[in-house]
């Protein structure tokens, strides 16, 4: 069973994670944009007009896709990516009561702290984000930044 819940927090909140932030990468071909096309059409916000809201109710989920993932003995901690909404989101798999976030390079992010698997809500993807997952060892694990 998938839910979901969040909480939005201020820069300076998590003071605990590292801010360095590389280059991104993305794909790009004919099937990648007419799929982003449709989805696009469907969706209901796009980049930063997407903060704070739900992929599934803004049909970001259509074309999303995992960018990243980090497997820990807490869950897997994935970063989900939607072209047609221009959106990252974390999502936990098979977590259990861990905290994890989608953190975006301006400090802000969203956070969700749950018994099972669930996700954020979304962050502006035109700029690089990540997403990290605090772990039963005390330490955050998380994915690059993309």
């Amino acid at each position: 069973m998938w839910r979901k819940l969040s909480v939005t927090l201020a820069a300076g909140t998590i003071a605990a994670l590292s801010w360095a932030s590389p280059a991104s990468a993305a794909g790009d071909g004919p099937e990648a944009r007419a799929g982003a096309t449709t989805a696009k059409a469907m969706a209901g916000c796009y980049g930063n007009s997407c903060w704070g809201k739900d992929p599934i109710e803004m049909g970001c989920n259509a074309d999303a896709y995992t960018v990243e993932s980090k497997s820990t003995t807490s869950g897997r901690i994935e970063l989900r990516y939607s072209a047609a909404c221009a959106a990252n989101w974390a999502r936990l798999v098979n977590g259990a009561g861990h905290q994890f976030i989608v953190q975006a390079p301006n400090g802000y992010a969203s956070w969700v702290a749950t018994s099972s698997n669930s996700w954020t809500d979304m962050v502006d993807g035109t700029v690089e984000n990540r997403a990290c997952l605090w772990g039963s060892d005390g330490a955050w694990t998380c994915t690059g930044w993309h």
